[in-house]
């Protein structure tokens, strides 16, 4: 039994310690040891792993680890591995803050996540924990007959849940998801991801899903979703909310012209200012059957027999300097079939090589034929060059076909609104009831809105509970403002107008 400690700063100088994979960790338990019992750690700034669980049968409970993989990569807050590692119990557990160290890859990729079963571990029961702040929330990786339900993972950068089997070592087979809270505040990461994994191999019913700033936050099977379809054709059982807007930011005021050259898709305008590439992979045609509420004619986009990825570009370049912010608009409509929902990412990329973006993909969904929508959303560069370009791609397409008009990529003034504070993630890390103060004003729960916490809410040992900005209580008194009242009082009435609960 390992209860109560406090595990700090352990591998922190890259390349030093015990030699091999399992350096650098807080608390193992290997695969021999069985019935263990891992209670109220504390862990802390590791080098790699926070808490590995090997061995069978063990129980890792109401445990707290953030800070983790900051020397290493391909890991977890918590972790386990192999055909000899079943049977655990991870319950009431925290992570967060898991890193991974970049520069040891391709300077993109860490494998930082909050909890990890891989190749060939199994029987996993994970119950009423909270992620927050890793790569994925919780990362099946060719692991079976896991049950993952009551758990709360916020602000995932990847993925909430990712069930992902390459075939290398071990499948995913029986994965029961449910009861979840997923919450995604970002606006290029996913609710649940199903990798190489047939939905029919798992159960997947009663979550409550929340993506206020995302559109496409479903992947399975090679088809995209957003949180509506994926509800209404795979898991009706589902809840959901989320904003209608789908950026961090909000437009204040136009400061350039459009710089899309033939944003009509006019067929008498230039027609290389679109171009697809490579050819061989889709076709861009010019048409007057377009979906409904586009208007003259419009871009007919397909991707090629055999192809199932296709790149969409506009050649009209401009220029970007860091920090600069836009605004993208457009008519979008699709193929689509009752189980596939057209989608399709859109991006700045350099118009040379190296070809490297500015930190701003956008996922976006489009209705079935023959409906469009328009959809829109404001994001700022993270780097700048003289010649940029805007990227559109497709891929995973059961009926492979988008239809586009009016596109607008403009220059705004923008006001930010940082996603953390209008859906926010209060833990206790503790094991006391645990009351928060919020003077000046009252939140209101985001699984169950009709519910208000007037100036504080109270959480139990190890718990947590996600909620959104409310309205402003003078019955609260004590300290600040968590917020200035000017930015309160935006972001109130940006969530008068726009929030909707499903």
């Amino acid at each position: 039994m390992l209860t109560d400690n406090a595990v700090t700063y352990i591998g922190q100088l890259a390349g030093y310690g015990y030699s091999g994979v399992n350096g650098a960790i807080g608390i193992q338990t290997t695969g021999s040891v069985k019935s263990a019992s891992i209670l109220r750690n504390t862990i802390e700034h590791t080098g790699y792993i926070g808490i590995r669980f090997d061995g069978v049968n063990n129980l890792i409970e109401n445990n707290v680890v953030e800070y983790t993989l900051e020397t290493m990569d391909d890991g977890g807050c918590y972790y386990t591995w192999g055909d000899t590692s079943t049977g655990h119990v991870l319950r009431g557990n925290i992570a967060g803050h898991a890193i991974g160290n970049a520069n040891s890859t391709d300077g993109t990729w860490t494998g930082a996540h909050c909890y990890y079963f891989d190749d060939k571990s199994g029987g996993i029961l994970v119950e009423g924990n909270t992620g927050f702040d890793c790569g994925i929330g919780v990362f099946v990786h060719n692991s079976h007959d896991d049950v993952i339900k009551l758990n709360t993972l916020y602000n995932i950068r990847t993925a909430g849940v990712e069930m992902s089997d390459d075939a290398i070592d071990g499948t995913v087979s029986d994965i029961t998801l449910t009861d979840n809270v997923i919450v995604s505040i970002s606006v290029s990461s996913y609710l649940v991801v199903l990798a190489g994994v047939a939905l029919s191999t798992t159960t997947i019913k009663d979550n409550f899903y929340c993506a206020p700033f995302g559109d496409v936050v479903m992947e399975a099977e090679k088809k995209f979703y957003n949180t509506a379809w994926w509800i209404e054709t795979m898991e009706p059982s589902a809840s959901w909310c989320g904003l209608e807007d789908y950026s961090g930011y909000v437009a204040k005021q136009t400061l350039s012209g459009n710089l899309i050259g033939n944003p009509g898709f006019n067929a008498s305008a230039d027609p290389e200012c679109w171009y697809t590439w490579p050819e061989a992979t889709s076709a861009l045609t010019y048409v007057s059957e377009c979906p409904s509420d586009m208007t003259g004619t419009c871009g007919r986009w397909d991707l090629l027999s055999g192809s199932d990825t296709g790149l969409l570009y506009d050649t009209d370049t401009f220029s970007v300097t860091d920090g600069e912010c836009f605004q993208i608009k457009l008519t979008l409509g699709g193929g689509g079939s009752a189980t596939d929902q057209p989608a399709m990412t859109a991006s700045l990329i350099t118009h040379h090589s190296p070809y490297t973006g500015f930190g701003w993909s956008w996922r976006v969904s489009a209705p079935s034929y023959p409906k469009s929508a328009v959809r829109t959303a404001v994001f700022c560069a993270d780097g700048g060059d003289p010649m940029v370009r805007l990227n559109l791609n497709q891929a995973y397409r059961d009926q492979p076909t988008l239809y586009l008009d009016n596109v607008s990529l403009v220059q705004v003034s923008t006001t930010l609104l940082d996603p953390e504070t209008v859906v926010v993630l209060f833990t206790n890390p503790t094991n006391e009831t645990k009351t928060v103060a919020f003077s000046g004003y009252s939140y209101k729960d985001l699984v169950d809105p009709t519910t208000t916490y007037h100036c504080h809410l109270t959480l139990d040992a190890f718990s947590s509970v996600c909620v959104f900005s409310g309205e402003v209580d003078d019955d609260c008194s004590g300290c600040a403002l968590l917020l200035p009242v000017w930015w309160l009082c935006a972001l109130l009435g940006l969530l008068a107008a726009e929030i909707s609960f499903f």
